[in-house]
């Protein structure tokens, strides 16, 4: 009759820590919390000293550490709400664990056996445990999600860098991903090479030009008569009753990376022009080169 009690208290408790606090004064049977107060006597602040000398301690919070090496042998008998909450913790992490971190009174020689009292306090302390190991279990297990995440994302991102051909020799790896903005008319555009453009109009995005899908030229920059640069953007947001948006863009040899223009030749199709270095040929470097030289000697 007490283990059933014991196990019908733990179910229905509503909070896990009113399972090992103590139960407060005037909670005790019998008080009148409308009786007038009295001065207390010597032999009351004696009993008072007394109770709270005796009081149940609550063991120290545990370390994930200690979590991950919590035997099976600690799983109590009589609380079914502890043995539900350890075979959560050990559903999480399957792993061998030694034996030991709590006391069970089992040893390799004969032993006294335990109390009543004993028993409920071994029992109170395993509680605790595997409501704590699993509270700290799983909150580390959502950091671990957290960031395998990340580097999932990392990854495949470095290799979607990797895969992409700029040029042979590969000067327009240099501007990967270096977003820029700039405005026209009522439209701002957002131009990320290699990965996509975007539309904002009063700062808010409102359409997808599209994502990198192709490119031409990038291997003759170095020709005599080298053709235009180019980086094709596709499958951006659907138009109105109409086709989804794309966007080519040209590269053009300028000393800074700037957008100098955007038109829409057709609807929901649309062109930019594109400064940056890294398409200079080095004819042109060199036709910089001497225009410097000579406006210095002058």
């Amino acid at each position: 009759q007490e283990d059933e009690g014991y196990v019908s208290d733990a179910s229905e408790a509503s909070n896990p820590d009113d399972l090992y606090n103590p139960i407060p004064s005037d909670h005790v049977e019998g008080h009148n919390a409308e009786s007038q107060p009295t001065e207390p006597s010597e032999n009351a602040a004696n009993q008072n000293a007394d109770t709270n000398a005796n009081a149940t301690p609550t063991p120290s919070p545990p370390t994930l550490e200690f979590c991950l090496e919590y035997p099976e042998v600690v799983i109590p008998s009589k609380s079914n709400v502890a043995s539900n909450l350890f075979q959560k913790v050990t559903s999480l992490f399957k792993k061998s664990t030694p034996k030991a971190a709590v006391n069970t009174g089992e040893s390799s020689e004969e032993t006294a056996p335990l109390t009543p009292e004993q028993e409920a306090e071994n029992d109170r302390i395993k509680l605790y445990y595997a409501i704590e190991c699993e509270r700290l279990i799983q909150g580390q297990s959502e950091v671990n999600r957290n960031e395998q995440s990340t580097l999932e994302n990392k990854i495949g991102n470095l290799k979607t860098r990797l895969e992409i051909h700029y040029g042979n020799p590969p000067t327009l790896r240099a501007v990967y991903g270096n977003c820029l903005k700039s405005k026209f008319n009522e439209y701002e555009y957002e131009h990320c090479p290699f990965k996509h453009v975007n539309q904002f109009e009063h700062g808010n995005l409102i359409a997808s030009l599209g994502s990198f899908s192709s490119s031409g030229g990038i291997d003759s920059i170095n020709d005599p008569n080298p053709p235009p640069v180019m980086l094709y953007y596709t499958n951006g947001q659907h138009c109105w009753k109409g086709p989804q948006r794309s966007i080519s863009i040209e590269l053009i040899c300028g000393e800074n990376e700037e957008i100098l223009s955007v038109v829409e030749p057709s609807r929901c199709v649309y062109q930019m022009k594109f400064s940056t270095p890294t398409v200079c040929s080095e004819t042109m470097l060199e036709s910089v080169r001497w225009a410097m030289e000579t406006r210095d000697e002058l």
